[in-house]
This record gives C-alpha cells, sequence and structure tokens, in this order.
C-alpha cells in the first residue's frame, strides 16, 4: 500500500490549523504548507524570499541537512523543542523529569536556550523525554529514563543532552510516549524504551521470549513481509510505531 506519507503528517496538519499563515511574531517565525503536508517552512520575514523547506514536527523528520532558514519544532505531552535558523535548540513547558534539557526540574513558560551549541538539526519530544540530532549525526536524549526512552543502556532521568553511543549515521528520530525510533543512514530503522505493546517490533506480554525493555537501539529484525531497508519517515505513536518506506508503503 502506498500513499501514507499524509497519514504520519497529521501532527503537522494540526499545526497548520492552529498556526495559519499567521505571521504575527518577530524576526523568526514558520508557517505549515497545506500543500505539501510533511513540510514546514521557516520564513524570515526581512526577507521573505528566503523561505527554505525544513524539518519536522510531531517527531517526523524528512530527512535533508541543516540549512540556512530551517528549523526544527515537536511538542509533547507537555513540553516544547524547537531548533532556530542558526541551530540552537530552545525548550518552554513541564520539566518534571528534566525533559527540557537546562539541567533543572523547573516548568518555564516561555523559550530558553538549551547549551550553546549551534549544530541542533532535529527534534522528537516524547511524553516526558526528548531526542534530537545534531549536523554531524549523533544522537542526543534527556528527560525520563524509567524504561530506557532515553537510549543510553541505563534507566536514570537526565536534565540534560547526553550524547547516545557514538554513532555519526542518525538521520531521522521519533518519540513516543515510552519508546524511540531512529532511521540510520543505511536506511535502517532501530527502536528502544518500553515495549508494552510490541511497539519496539518484539515480541511481548504473553510471548514466552517477550522482551518488556530495551534500554538501547536495538535494530528491527525483518518479520513476515517487512524487510528493514529503506526506511524514510518513522513515526511513534502512544504505544505503536510506523514506518513509510522510500517506495511509499507503510
Amino acid at each position: 500500500m502506498k500513499g501514507f506519507r499524509g497519514i504520519l503528517a497529521l501532527p503537522l496538519l494540526l499545526l497548520g490549523l492552529l498556526l495559519g499563515g499567521s505571521a504575527s511574531a518577530g524576526a523568526d517565525d514558520f508557517v505549515v504548507s497545506s500543500t505539501v503536508p510533511l513540510t514546514v517552512t521557516a520564513r524570515t520575514f526581512s526577507n521573505s524570499q528566503t523561505s527554505v523547506s525544513a524539518a519536522l514536527s510531531g517527531g517526523i523528520l524528512a530527512g535533508g541537512s541543516l540549512v540556512s532558514g530551517s528549523v526544527a519544532l515537536s511538542s509533547g505531552a507537555g513540553h516544547t523543542l524547537l531548533v532556530k535558523k542558526d541551530g540552537s535548540l530552545w525548550a518552554w513547558g513541564k520539566n518534571d523529569k528534566g525533559q527540557l534539557g537546562d539541567g533543572t526540574t523547573v516548568n518555564r513558560n516561555a523559550p530558553v536556550r538549551i547549551g550553546s551549541a549551534n549544530s541542533w538539526l532535529a527534534v522528537a519530544a516524547g511524553f516526558d523525554f526528548s531526542l534530537a540530532l545534531k549536523t554531524d549525526g549523533t544522537l542526543w536524549s534527556w528527560g525520563a529514563n524509567g524504561v530506557g526512552q532515553l537510549g543510553d543502556g541505563l534507566t536514570s532521568d537526565k536534565t540534560i543532552p547526553a550524547k547516545v553511543g557514538t554513532d555519526t549515521t542518525w538521520r531521522a528520530i521519533a518519540a513516543g510516549y515510552a519508546h524511540g525510533l531512529g532511521v540510520k543512514t543505511d536506511g535502517k530503522v532501530y527502536a528502544w524504551g518500553s515495549n508494552g505493546g510490541g511497539q519496539l517490533a518484539l515480541p511481548y506480554k504473553d510471548s514466552a521470549s517477550a522482551v518488556s525493555v530495551k534500554s538501547s537501539p536495538t535494530l528491527v529484525l525483518n518479520v513476515g513481509a517487512f524487510t528493514n531497508a529503506n526506511v524514510d519517515v518513522v513515526s511513534a505513536g502512544f504505544v505503536h510505531s510506523a514506518i513509510v518506506k522510500t517506495d511509499g508503503t507503510l
């Protein structure tokens, strides 16, 4: 079955309804293109001709690299993450588990900059944890980690971004309620965190080989008609996962 990119883009469509074409912000803002649902268009109002296709919303990364004027935006259950066109990372909202990444557990009602790096590329906000990619292809995580959703091999919360492993080939991420998904440049998808509903594509519940938690990125196995290759887009829901391949199949 093909043509499912629009389904995974639902968060963007909802965002578009909320934000519309409003240009009431200051120097930097973003609007959602209704004709290309998976695209967030970053706009510099001082020079409206510099609009560029950008990253994502709801944890969906359409691929590509950081370009001048692009932004990445993702909202979790109570917090929001944003990458500005200069590659800086900003966060606001609920912070009881350190999901904002500012080194505290204090809620923020206005955006605060996270660290001083200008190399952030993509963000994915889960229920109370956060994932991000840098332009060098590294994966970072912070926030709640009770079931290994940070992918660092541990189960302790983190209040600042921490690099996950040493790989520099990550290109797409998604965050669900308590699990994460990532795609590498070879087109293969990895999963980690809770497997309570089989969202990691591993045996669960009554299976003799049931797996409840994976605390580090685990290659999703070939199962049935599914072959783990040529993955384009990933999306993580409450306790389920979905991918779209480069041929448009779901």
